[in-house]
């Protein structure tokens, strides 16, 4: 199964820790909180055949989900649904491009300083998936991992459209 990944960040300055030793009872609160400000929103990057989007939104305390969109103005699809969850007590960034019939989980494990990274070594590529926050407005996402094996990555890089008044 091959993952096509258009995706924008997850760039918070909260470590891993710090999200792990929230009391269960406060839910995510504080946590997606802080993600609101950073993450939430339209994210766009564009390309020689068109334009890549993102719109991530706080659905409860407990998640966030995106949609991607790739296409040129006026021919734009859905290519992919996101969702950033905590499962069994890890948190994980869940990726199913509509080509695949199955949601593909990461996990998270290195995370501090707007740069967090997302781990699947059973999946064909990419294996890893690491977001970091570049300033006010800008996010790089790094695919990478072995496809054949060869090692290999892809960037990408986003803005954040700012909100429509």
């Amino acid at each position: 199964m091959r993952i096509a990944v258009v995706v924008a960040g997850f760039a918070l300055g909260m470590s891993v820790e710090a999200w792990r030793m929230q009391p269960s009872d406060a839910g995510w609160g504080a946590r997606y909180k802080a993600a609101d400000a950073t993450f939430a929103g339209t994210w766009i990057r564009e390309t020689a055949r068109g334009e890549l989007t993102e719109r991530w939104t706080r659905v409860s305390d407990e998640t966030m989900e995106g949609l991607g969109f790739a296409g040129a103005a006026g021919s734009k699809r859905v290519s992919e649904h996101l969702r950033i969850e905590m499962m069994g007590g890890e948190i994980f960034y869940v990726a199913k491009p509509t080509e695949n019939a199955m949601p593909t989980p990461f996990k998270l494990g290195a995370a501090g300083d707007g740069r967090f990274v997302f781990t699947n070594p059973d999946h064909d590529f990419p294996q890893t998936i690491v977001y970091t926050r570049r300033g006010e407005r800008g996010l790089l996402v790094r695919i990478e991992g072995s496809e054949g094996g060869v090692m290999r990555s892809v960037d990408f890089n986003f803005l954040k459209k700012p909100p429509t008044p």
